[in-house]
């Protein structure tokens, strides 16, 4: 069962009617300047879902949608802080993902709760 926090989350994206919604500039502009601002080759702007998470805008990676269970924005969600990880390959949460072992071979992920 989902916490009181999860279902509070979950309201406010059903709220802001924000999922499925079509391309938006200023969530474009956030990922490019997110991208040059930490120097890195992917940035994504993603909300997650009760069963899937949408990607809102994606610079330097082709992804439109992933499985709500992608561990990296599920460890995200239940943070109480910005979650970073310096190195997934060395990290037991995240070394088997098939974003870290294949295509595109993260290592470094910052995530933060918008």
């Amino acid at each position: 069962m989902a916490s009181s926090e999860e279902k509070a989350r979950l309201t406010a994206l059903q709220r802001y009617a924000v999922l499925d919604a079509p391309s938006n500039a200023s969530f474009d502009r956030i990922t490019r300047l997110a991208a040059r601002w930490f120097d890195a080759p992917i940035a994504l702007l993603t909300l997650v879902g009760a069963g899937r998470q949408e990607v809102m805008s994606c610079y330097g990676l082709n992804a439109r949608e992933a499985p709500r269970d992608v561990p990296f924005c599920t460890h995200t969600i239940r943070a109480d802080a910005p979650m970073v990880v310096e190195d997934a390959t060395k990290d037991e949460r995240f070394a088997d993902d098939p974003l870290v072992t294949g295509d595109p071979g993260m290592r470094f992920y910052a995530g933060a709760l918008l």
